[in-house]
């Protein structure tokens, strides 16, 4: 998947959860978010130092879990798209993080980022989690 597919499903995700009357401004072009590519990932990950930036491509090794994400504050974005093979699990709510890096995936249950999609998470500073919204 080529860098202007990825910002096209990007803004096509972003124009579900923004006010309709904006949508029709949000484009590629306006879009100026670098896609970071981290290091494969080879082990289940708490605390996960994902890094500076908003938007990742993630992969890994084996299907592996992803307890909690550093770097939040309030408002945070984070896009990632799985571009390995393997499945990259994202853990609700689990212990093995510190509490300001945990997830919430909205069902309860952990959420398994599949290989070639892409999930969104924004972090609110009142409950101090990343908060899963887009998939």
């Amino acid at each position: 998947m080529d860098e202007s597919t990825v910002l096209q499903l990007i803004c096509t995700a972003l124009r579900r959860f923004i006010d309709p009357m904006f949508a029709r401004y949000l484009t590629v072009e306006r879009l100026d978010v670098p896609l970071v590519t981290k290091a494969q990932i080879t082990a289940n990950q708490n605390d996960y130092a994902i890094g500076n930036g908003s938007a990742f491509r993630v992969s890994s090794d084996a299907s592996r879990n992803v307890t909690g994400i550093t770097g939040g504050f309030g408002g945070k974005l984070l896009i990632i798209i799985n571009v390995g093979a393997q499945s990259i699990v994202l853990q609700n709510q689990n212990t093995g993080s510190a509490a300001a890096n945990r997830i919430i995936t909205g069902t309860g249950a952990d959420y398994t980022l599949a290989t070639l999609k892409t999930v969104m998470l924004i972090y609110d500073a009142t409950t101090t989690r990343w908060n899963l919204f887009g998939q």
